[in-house]
C-alpha cells in the first residue's frame, strides 16, 4: 500500500488480450506490469493484516480484511473482447455522438481521434465529479474539474472546429446510458449542465479570442 501504515500480501490479476500468435512468440506472464496496453491488470487484492511502522517493521493489525479494486474500464474490454477501452460500450457511444456532430469520421485522422477520445474521456469524468458533489473552481480539487473540462474544450476547438458548446448533451446521453445502474447521474444531469455551462462558455470566448 504505502510506506507506512496499513498493508498486506498483494494479489493482482492480469489478462492478455493479445492474439494466439502474438501470445505464442511473447507469453503473457513475461510482460505482466510491463505497461504492455493489453497484457493490463484488472483487479487487486490486498489482504490488509500488518500495520508497517517507520522503522519498518510489521505489526499485527487486530481486524484484517480485503481491500479490492477493479479497473472497471479495463473489464469491460476485456468481456467485449476489444483491445482499448475506447472501443467499448463505455465510451463507443459517446465518441460517435462527438463524431457525428464534428461532422467527422473516427478513424480517419490521429489528430481527430485523439480529439475525439480526449472529450468523450474528460466529459465522463467531469459529469461523474459533479454527480458525486466536486464542482468547477479555482482552488483545491475544484480547480482539477476547471482543467478538465478546459481541456476538452480546447481539444473540441481547436481540431474538430466546435464553435458551440455540447456538454448539454454529451452529460443527456452519459446518463441515459448508466442510469439503471448509477442513478445519482441522471438526478444530478440538470446540475452538472448548470455547473459547467458557465465555465465552458468563458473557455468558448477565451479560445474564440486566441485563435487556437
Amino acid at each position: 500500500m504505502g510506506e507506512q501504515g496499513p498493508c498486506g500480501p498483494c494479489s493482482e490479476i492480469h489478462i492478455d488480450l493479445r492474439s494466439d500468435a502474438e501470445v505464442m512468440k511473447v507469453p503473457g506472464k513475461d510482460l505482466v506490469n510491463s505497461d504492455h496496453p493489453q497484457v493490463v491488470e484488472i483487479w487487486n487484492l490486498v489482504f490488509i493484516q500488518f500495520n508497517r511502522l517507520a522503522s519498518g517493521a510489521l505489526e499485527p493489525l487486530p481486524d484484517k480484511h480485503v481491500d479490492t479494486g477493479m479497473g472497471f474500464e479495463r473489464l469491460c474490454m476485456a468481456i467485449q473482447g476489444k483491445t482499448s477501452n475506447y472501443d467499448t460500450d463505455v465510451f463507443r457511444p459517446l465518441m460517435d455522438f462527438i463524431a457525428l456532430n464534428a461532422n467527422v469520421q473516427y478513424g480517419d485522422e490521429i489528430k481527430v481521434d485523439v480529439a475525439i477520445r480526449v472529450m468523450a474521456d474528460h466529459i465522463r469524468a467531469v459529469s461523474f465529479a459533479i454527480a458525486d458533489g466536486q464542482l468547477p473552481s479555482n482552488t483545491g480539487a475544484g480547480y482539477v474539474i476547471r482543467r478538465i473540462l478546459r481541456r476538452a474544450v480546447r481539444y473540441g476547438f481547436s481540431y474538430l472546429n466546435f464553435k458551440e458548446p455540447l456538454y448539454t448533451s454529451a452529460c443527456i446521453l452519459i446518463s441515459e446510458s448508466i442510469k439503471g445502474c448509477i442513478s445519482r447521474i441522471k438526478s444530478t444531469t440538470g446540475l452538472c449542465n448548470s455547473r459547467s455551462a458557465g465555465r465552458r462558455d468563458f473557455f468558448f470566448e477565451d479560445f474564440g479570442e486566441r485563435q487556437f
